[in-house]
């Protein structure tokens, strides 16, 4: 499920005073260092019905800087205990961000359906005042419901039924009695299929879900659900690039384990971050959940490492500092 949505406002400091930019450790500490730019951010608007699921200020920075710290303008996921965070840049040169915060084994489809729209209507409410607040509330309920109506009966069975009645509403008696027909029997097709479909890909069936999940959308198709539409065919779309995500996967740990199994004059740890990032992305893909949590440990950990490294390096220059004066 999708816990939250921020938008934020964000201002890149002036390459000339990146190296000034103080960045707060997870136990106090400053640190700077050029490759990891932290933005100045502001929030615009949020909604996160949930007050213990707001992230920390310093959780924040960290998702600014690997997002900022990335080489192109897209999409990032990131994943930092007990989230995941999905960043799109609203405006192009980045200075609007909409983050999701979603349940750390919710599937990324539902935060990516919808962007182009999601995108226009948020940019047309930033330039007219409008009440922002309200507008991510809004995708918070409509995105959350299309995960509902795949897994529960009652909730499908009570939309299909709101929506026979708008037809009833507008006069079009036959097209209402056909949807309360199909309300009957495609509630429990739908949701056990999906749901099956979700258990065979736990167990690498790819080809297998990627079938059921074409079942799931014909039901769709027949009741009109635009939402479970979208969601269905970005999921089929992901299953089929699974072979090619796999070969991805595989090449990235080969890449940052050769690095970091260097032992002499420090590996890059921090460089191998944003590597894992991308991992981390596949795998959520792939739904590898126990190979996740190795990475996820692995990241930590790297980043632990990377401060100490930076600190390191500073002393190292003080005490060279130091010895030059003698």
């Amino acid at each position: 499920m999708i816990k939250g949505l921020i938008l934020f406002s964000v201002q890149i400091p002036a390459s000339n005073d990146q190296n000034k930019n103080e960045i707060q450790g997870s136990k106090g500490e400053n640190y700077s260092n050029s490759s990891r730019v932290l933005p100045n951010w502001s929030i615009l608007a949020k909604f996160i019905p949930e007050k213990e699921d707001e992230p920390q200020h310093e959780t924040v920075n960290e998702i600014m800087i690997r997002y900022f710290s990335s080489n192109d303008n897209s999409t990032l996921n990131i994943r930092l205990f007990p989230f995941k965070y999905f960043i799109q840049p609203i405006k192009e040169d980045r200075s609007i961000l909409l983050v999701y915060l979603l349940d750390a084994k919710e599937s990324l489809e539902i935060a990516q359906i919808y962007s182009e729209e999601t995108i226009k209507n948020l940019e047309m409410q930033i330039n007219g005042n409008s009440e922002l607040n309200e507008s991510l509330e809004e995708i918070f309920t409509y995105r959350n419901k299309i995960l509902m109506k795949l897994e529960k009966e009652g909730v499908l069975q009570e939309e299909i039924g709101h929506s026979a009645n708008r037809l009833i509403d507008s006069g079009k008696f036959d097209e209402a009695q056909d949807l309360i027909k199909l309300a009957k029997t495609i509630p429990e097709k739908m949701v056990s299929t999906y749901l099956k479909s979700k258990l065979i890909a736990k167990e690498h069936s790819y080809r297998q879900a990627r079938k059921l999940l074409g079942d799931c959308l014909s039901l769709a198709q027949k009741i009109e659900d635009d939402g479970i539409i979208q969601y269905l065919n970005k999921k089929i779309e992901i299953f089929t690039q699974i072979p090619q995500y796999e070969k991805d996967v595989r090449s990235l740990i080969s890449s940052f384990s050769k690095e970091l199994s260097k032992s002499i004059n420090l590996p890059s740890y921090q460089r191998q971050v944003y590597k894992l990032d991308k991992t981390l992305d596949l795998l959520d893909k792939l739904e590898e959940d126990e190979l996740i949590e190795k990475i996820m440990e692995l990241s930590n950990t790297l980043i632990l490492a990377g401060k100490l490294v930076f600190d390191l390096k500073s002393l190292d220059k003080k005490i060279k500092n130091i010895i030059s004066e003698l």
